[in-house]
């Protein structure tokens, strides 16, 4: 698929231009785990949620807007999934 060849490139060059846990290249991350929510790949979207949240804590602080927004995405993910108690762990962040 074309879009996920673009979209694993556009990581692989933010993380070498910035770093593997910059706030920039969470960006790519957040898109990629919307990415594949879309397409159904729970175990991806998962993975890709967890990465951008644990960079926007670090560098953004957990109240940080952006922060509370992926966390809220994330915990909507894990609901849909029924995965009741990890949303709600995630909605504690």
């Amino acid at each position: 698929m074309r879009a996920e060849v673009l979209y694993q490139r556009a990581l692989t060059i933010r993380e070498q231009a910035y770093s593997l846990d910059h706030f920039i290249t969470a960006i790519t991350l957040h898109r990629l785990a919307r990415f594949y929510e879309t397409l159904g790949q729970y175990a991806q979207t998962d993975r890709f949620y967890q990465r951008t949240l644990a960079i926007r804590e670090r560098s953004a602080g957990h109240s940080h807007p952006s922060t509370v927004a992926v966390a809220q995405e994330y915990a909507r993910f894990l609901h849909t999934l029924q995965q009741v108690n990890n949303a709600i762990d995630v909605e504690e962040v």
